[in-house]
This record gives C-alpha cells, sequence and structure tokens, in this order.
C-alpha cells in the first residue's frame, strides 16, 4: 500500500501527514479541519446527536431551557452537540448555534459556582437563558424546516399519540380508582348502619300525639257548644285546636318524605359512577383490572340497593298510612265544628 508525506499548514503551523492511499488519508483530514458547512451536513449531524440524546436522557436537545429540569448533566451534554453542529451549521444558523453553546457554557460554569451564592447564580442562570431564547426558537424553525422528514414527523406523531394514551389510562385509571372506594365506602355505610326510619317516625309520633289531643279537645268543646247553642261569641273555645290538628295534617307529608333520604340513592349513584369510568378505561385499556374490581362492587351494590329499595317500600306505605290517619282527623275535625254551628 503506497505512503506518503504530506505537510499542511494549519493556523501558521506545519504538520506532517502520513496519506494512506492518498484520498482516505485526505477526506479525513479534511473532515476533521475543513468540516462542510451546509444544510445536509447539519442535518445529518444534528439527527444522530438527537438520537443519542433523546435515548440517554428522554428529551430534545432543542426543548431549550424548558428541559432544563433534566439536569446539569444533561446541559452538559449540549456543549459537545453545540460544538459538532456549530462546525457544520450553514451561515444563516451558525451565529444562532454559536450563542446557544456560548450560552450553555457560561450556565453550567454558573452552576459550578452556585453553592458559595445559590441565589445570584439561579438569577445569573435565568439572564443567560433568556437572553438566548430567541436563538434557540430560530434553531428550532430551521431543524423543523429542513432536518425533520416525513417518516420523523410519523414516529413523532405517533409517539405523542402514545404518550397521550398512557396519560388518558393514568387519568382513567385513578379516577376509577377513587370511585371504587367511594362504592365501597358506601357498601361499607350500609352494611353498618343499614336503614334507620326512627328519627322519621319519632317525629311522626309526636305530631300524631299533638293532632290526636287537639282532636279529642275540638269533640270536646263542640259537643258543649252544640248542646248549649252557643256558636256566636267572639272567640270560639275550639279555634286553636282545630288550627293545631289541621296543621299537623298539613304537616305531616313532609316529615313521612324525609325517609326517602335513607334509600339507597348515594349508593346507586355511586355504583354508576365507578360503572360509567370503568367503561372509559376499558375502552382505552382492555386488560386493566380495575373494571373488574368495580364489577365484583356493582353486583354488591345491586343485592344492597335491592333490600333497601324492599325496606324503604315498606316503610313508606307505614309513613303514608299515618298521614292518612292526619288527615282524617283534620277531616273530622272540621266537620265537628261545622255541625256545632
Amino acid at each position: 500500500m503506497p505512503k506518503s508525506r504530506t505537510l499542511l499548514t494549519v493556523g501558521g503551523v506545519v504538520l506532517v501527514v502520513l496519506v494512506v492511499s492518498g484520498v482516505v488519508g485526505f477526506n479525513a483530514l479534511k473532515d476533521q479541519f475543513f468540516p462542510e458547512r451546509s444544510t445536509e451536513a447539519f442535518c445529518e449531524v444534528y439527527n444522530q446527536d438527537q438520537q443519542e440524546y433523546t435515548a440517554k436522557y428522554g428529551g430534545q436537545p432543542e426543548d431549550g431551557f424548558d428541559a432544563f429540569g433534566n439536569a446539569v448533566g444533561a446541559m452538559s451534554a449540549w456543549v459537545p452537540m453545540f460544538d459538532r453542529w456549530a462546525d457544520h451549521a450553514p451561515d444563516e444558523i451558525r451565529s444562532d448555534v454559536e450563542h446557544i453553546r456560548d450560552s450553555v457554557k457560561s450556565q453550567i460554569d454558573q452552576a459550578g459556582g452556585s453553592a458559595d451564592n445559590p441565589l445570584g447564580s439561579l438569577a445569573e442562570m435565568f439572564v443567560t437563558g433568556m437572553m438566548a431564547q430567541d436563538s434557540f426558537e430560530r434553531l428550532g424553525a430551521f431543524v423543523e424546516a429542513n432536518c425533520v422528514t416525513d417518516e420523523m414527523r410519523a414516529a413523532q406523531a405517533e409517539a405523542a399519540a402514545q404518550a397521550e394514551l398512557e396519560s388518558d389510562i393514568v387519568t382513567a385509571t385513578n379516577l376509577l380508582v377513587m370511585a371504587n372506594d367511594d362504592l365501597q365506602s358506601q357498601l361499607d355505610s350500609f352494611a353498618a348502619a343499614g336503614p334507620d326510619f326512627s328519627t322519621t317516625f319519632s317525629n311522626l309520633d309526636v305530631k300524631m300525639f299533638n293532632a290526636e289531643s287537639g282532636l279529642e279537645n275540638v269533640r270536646h268543646y263542640t259537643e258543649g257548644a252544640k248542646a248549649a247553642g252557643v256558636c256566636d261569641e267572639p272567640y270560639l273555645p275550639w279555634e286553636d285546636d282545630l288550627t293545631l290538628v289541621t296543621g299537623e295534617a298539613e304537616y305531616a307529608p313532609t316529615v313521612a318524605a324525609d325517609i326517602s333520604q335513607f334509600g339507597p340513592k348515594p349508593l346507586r349513584e355511586a355504583a354508576d359512577k365507578a360503572e360509567a369510568l370503568a367503561v372509559e378505561l376499558t375502552l382505552l385499556k382492555p386488560d386493566a383490572a380495575e373494571p373488574r374490581e368495580t364489577d365484583r362492587l356493582r353486583a354488591e351494590a345491586d343485592g344492597v340497593v335491592q333490600e333497601l329499595d324492599a325496606a324503604l317500600a315498606e316503610a313508606q306505605q307505614q309513613a303514608d298510612d299515618i298521614v292518612a290517619e292526619f288527615q282524617a282527623m283534620a277531616a273530622e275535625a272540621q266537620a265537628l265544628v261545622d255541625a256545632a254551628c
């Protein structure tokens, strides 16, 4: 294999280069000392670095200061990248690439001094970053217009769609877990206490006592008045008792309606909510485990709801019968008054 010695002057320094087969040695030397400046050359280097960077740090170099949180280790990787990019950048973005590189170097230097003056260093880093923001934006626009191929855009769109799907799955899973917890809490509550209608019936008993007492007085006074033929006095003694009986009869339905609050409505609503969220998660992730837990809880809730509906219907019928008694007493009291005069 023919070899020769070649003298090359670079920056006033004479270099002696061994050229192997002529062209190979010259091309290697040219790439090192005279890198090609063109859009194609820049994009080739950029795409190679971008793949290596994203594989290691999970973000893209042109994300700018939005990616600053990736830690100083990631920022330190920018310096050699921007050195390579500056070597190949065409004139329209060369100054921007060099500006960003110098800004990153400055930020790394400032971060090194943050232990002595953390607030001051943070302020300096922020100012330095803002000064390079326009360069980042121009570089990003150039890359998007010249270096991103249709295949890359398709891959990015697919990756974005996958990331969105995974985010939706996480959100749907969290919502369903909370809904399942709420449903379980409702089941535990009904299992521990069950429907308690005692307060409603106690209130009805008190009102029934008042109404019965009032009706008895109306009977007494109207009988006396009828026997004596006295109905034209300014004040008739049964008026307060009549008002009491009719008032309790009018308010009794409202008290009886309180029974409905002890029904299974909260449990049914919790089950419906969990079931709807389970359907959403199943559409996003058919093999998710959480919907199976929802199915189990829903089946248990349906059984409890059925029992509660039966207990509620029975209690409601009892309350309605009591209300009918109030109405009958009010009707009797009014009839006695009408007959007395």
